[in-house]
């Protein structure tokens, strides 16, 4: 497993060259115990630019979560709310009544076993929100301790690796 000081030295070489964020992303998500993670980094200087990198998702399922579950994903709208550098829990977004009737969870999350999740707001510009999110299945239960400490120690390298 990676140590917090390990991965913020992949963030910092994922600054020097962008391919190496899936590195990073598949290195944070063994760190915490995750099955699947997602980062995203927008560009400040343009809009739609930037890095977004997945980790243990299928291409064709991160095609279907965009093209039919992530406007209407409760975890996902209410993300959007969240300042910058919190980090979080999926039950910190909304609670199970809330997420386990929707179509995302019935149709998407459930039957793949991306039950329980984690994950924090590296930074938001007038052009977008910079996100990193873990992700695990119901018998490997919550994420809590010991895993938002590593994601909070890596916040202020994230928020400065998307500025850079």
């Amino acid at each position: 497993m990676k140590t917090v000081l390990d991965l913020i030295e992949l963030i910092y070489a994922s600054v020097a060259g962008a391919s190496r964020w899936q590195t990073f992303l598949d290195a944070f998500v063994l760190a915490v115990g995750g099955r699947t993670g997602a980062l995203a980094l927008h560009d400040a200087n343009r809009d739609g630019g930037g890095v977004v990198c997945w980790s243990g998702w299928p291409d064709d399922e991160v095609r279907l979560y965009l093209d039919r579950y992530a406007a209407i994903d409760p975890w996902n709208i209410n993300s959007g709310r969240w300042p910058e550098g919190l980090v979080g829990t999926d039950l910190d977004l909304c609670p199970r009544e809330e997420i386990e009737p929707s179509a995302a969870f019935q149709e998407f999350y459930g039957p793949r076993d991306y039950f329980h999740g984690m994950g924090g707001t590296i930074l938001v510009t007038g052009t977008g929100r910079s996100l990193i999110t873990a992700t695990r299945g119901a018998g490997a239960g919550p994420f809590g301790e010991p895993e938002q400490p590593i994601l909070r120690a890596l916040m202020p390298h994230l928020r400065q690796a998307a500025i850079l």
